[in-house]
């Protein structure tokens, strides 16, 4: 027993002495090679300076290099000669929720001396639970210690230097993409049908729900009939079990759909396919979570391994467990918005707040917060969504996994740019000396 707690108490100090060492290394990089505070290249012949704020569509994730709404918003500035003096900034960091943006703020302003923001926040806050466990502190006095605890833990875990160390060499593995052969013989008429599966989740992303209307039945037994070949001459890959879950789900079979997503998951985490792991967890997720068929304990079961699988590539968010409601992540960020737009007031600060083209939930928390606290609002949803319906492909405007094309974030930066003319924001407002 001596010799156990001896371990214990070694193996703590060891790992507390590691924490501290790699801490001091990182503060000592921050402030010598990227510290926040070092001053910003200011062009002084640009003094009207427009700070964009989010995360991965402010980032410009899905575009090519120099194509993000930011790039673009500034492209529209540069053409217009009247408009030269505005100088356009992007700070999008794709994995940031409200919380860890409003905690970034004051250092953002310091830097940059903003004399617009443009603010897109809160998509991340469904599954980036970094943060919350302040807004608990702060707003719910109600919830149960445990639950607290577990969140407390959660964000402890992920601030760890110690466990990122690990977690770097541990899961360095996974694989974010899927190289080898469908094992179609058909290659083409393969992947034309899985660009039509994700054509329709991008649709149900925008709010167009999926039913049986997608495809007729000689189209669905067409696609079976592709998919069912190329799962008996290629086993392994996950993507042949994936399609053929998604055409289960769209007949709203979906104890069917169930089965062959799990079968996706399983093949998927034998070879490391961690994106796949992913979207085939949240799939039956949705589906036992909306959809619960006659056999619920064992779709609790299954939900249960889809969650474990979920957790397995991502073993900080065991808190995925517990969840947030749609309500519990408004409450959030509608608390995060309303300190951040205090500090942007303060500082004297003009601003626009602009929601997502996809259907998120936060939308509708955006636009009630930009309403209530008299924020200039941009709708990039409903301009989107009224491109589509007018008949501009959904393709055009977004890539497969939801983000923006180039022309999706050129769209964005319209909006943007016209609201900034609505606005008549052009003019440099008096500061705080």
């Amino acid at each position: 027993m001596k010799r156990v707690l001896v371990f214990f108490i070694g193996t703590v100090t060891a790992l507390f002495l590691l924490e501290a060492g790699l801490r001091l290394n990182s503060c000592f990089y921050q402030r010598n090679i990227h510290s926040p505070v070092r001053s910003f290249p200011k062009d002084h012949s640009k003094p009207y300076i427009i700070l964009c704020l989010g995360n991965f569509y402010t980032l410009g994730v899905g575009a090519p290099p120099g194509m993000s709404y930011p790039a673009q918003l500034q492209l529209l500035f540069d053409h217009q000669a009247k408009y030269k003096d505005v100088q356009v900034i992007n700070e999008g960091i794709g994995y940031q929720n409200s919380a860890e943006l409003l905690k970034d703020l004051r250092v953002k302003i310091g830097k940059y001396h903003p004399t617009l923001i443009v603010l897109q926040t809160g998509q991340t806050n469904s599954w980036n639970y970094l943060g919350y466990i302040d807004f608990l502190f702060k707003e719910r006095k109600d919830i149960s210690y445990s639950k607290k605890f577990a969140y407390y833990f959660s964000e402890l875990l992920q601030r760890s230097s110690v466990y990122r160390l690990f977690n770097l060499f541990l899961y360095n593995g996974w694989r974010d993409y899927f190289s080898i052969s469908s094992g179609c013989e058909n290659e083409e008429k393969y992947y034309k049908l899985v660009k039509f599966r994700e054509n329709v989740e991008l649709g149900e992303e925008m709010g167009y729900v999926a039913g049986p209307e997608v495809m007729d039945r000689r189209q669905i037994d067409e696609a079976f009939n592709v998919f069912m070949n190329a799962v008996k001459t290629h086993p392994g890959h996950p993507q042949n079990y994936y399609e053929i879950g998604f055409l289960y789900r769209i007949q709203n079979n979906y104890e069917e759909a169930v089965k062959w997503y799990l079968k996706a998951l399983n093949a998927a985490l034998a070879c490391r396919y961690r994106s796949m792991i992913i979207n085939s967890s949240l799939r039956i997720r949705d589906i036992l979570l909306n959809h619960k068929g006659p056999n619920d304990g064992i779709a609790s079961k299954q939900l249960l391994r889809s969650v474990y699988y979920y957790i397995h590539s991502n073993p900080a968010q065991f808190v995925y467990l517990l969840g947030l409601s749609e309500s519990e992540i408004s409450k959030w960020v509608g608390s995060d918005i309303k300190e951040i737009v205090s500090i942007i007031k303060q500082q004297k600060i003009r601003l626009i707040i602009q929601n997502y083209p996809i259907a998120w939930p936060v939308n509708s928390t955006l636009s009630r917060v930009a309403g209530i606290l008299q924020v200039p609002f941009v709708d990039n949803y409903s301009v989107f969504k009224k491109k589509i319906a007018q008949g501009v492909p959904k393709e055009y405007l977004f890539v497969p996994d939801n983000h923006c094309s180039a022309r999706g974030y050129g769209l964005m930066a319209e909006n943007v740019y016209n609201k900034i003319m609505d606005e008549n924001f052009l003019k440099v407002p008096d500061r705080k000396e």
